[in-house]
């Protein structure tokens, strides 16, 4: 399971090929999936240039109606460092770290005009493995009223979803450290619960909430977290 606290999005400088000035590319750099950027052409390309040199193992892509995107990373020199293929349906992946990243370009292309609203990149934190199955849980926020006689009145909105997983581990070190993560955490994160391509549950854009009540028994932590989506 891994979670990319740092998203470096957030400092990064963004620019495209194309742009709806009503939808402007820094739309990517907002907490809200919703807010989307938007092209003017069924293809795009992104440009994030980072404000240092960094590592990335990870790569995530949301709220988007492109049917293909593929990350190219290069050095502060315009060598290419290296391309990933994001599976659009998945909405990202971890992959071997490949250092000294000064830009990346991110090319969406698709049948219709692109949007996209969230783009996460950096290096993503390996959690320790859940001690519990997960499973998506349902979030239904949709306003539901009965007349006295029974009749039946809605305003039906998308159901969201958040897991929480639970966590056991013996190191205090471990403990710190998410605890560090998680005070310094300014957004949502992208988690991803499965890091293999074909797990069940894709990347999640969440808010994070850490169960104020964390256990430690005979130098065993045990700790219960809620990721909830957010868009």
């Amino acid at each position: 399971m891994r979670i990319l606290f740092d998203n470096l999005i957030f400092n990064a400088t963004l620019s495209a090929d194309t742009v709806d000035a009503n939808y402007p590319i820094t739309n990517l750099q907002n907490d809200s999936l919703k807010k989307i950027y938007k092209a003017t052409q069924a293809s795009a390309v992104i440009t994030a240039t980072l404000s240092e040199d960094s590592s990335i193992n990870s790569v995530y892509i949301g709220y988007t109606n492109a049917a293909g995107a593929v990350l190219a990373m290069y050095n502060s020199s315009g060598t290419l460092l290296g391309t990933k293929t994001i599976t659009v349906t998945r909405g990202g992946l971890s992959f071997t770290s490949v250092s000294d990243v000064s830009y990346v370009t991110l090319t969406l292309s698709g049948s219709d005009i692109i949007y996209l609203g969230g783009f996460g990149l950096g290096y993503n934190f390996t959690m320790p493995n859940p001690v519990n199955d997960l499973i998506l849980k349902p979030i239904d926020n949709s306003v539901v009223n009965y007349s006295l006689d029974g009749q039946l009145y809605q305003n039906k909105v998308d159901l969201l979803f958040y897991i929480e997983p639970t966590y056991s581990f013996e190191s205090v070190d471990t403990y710190n450290e998410i605890l560090l993560k998680f005070s310094d955490l300014e957004h949502p994160a992208w988690v991803e619960p499965y890091e293999e391509n074909t797990g069940i549950i894709n990347p999640m854009w969440c808010k994070i909430t850490m169960g104020d009540d964390p256990t430690q028994t005979w130098g065993w932590y045990s700790w219960t977290h809620t990721y909830r989506e957010v868009r």
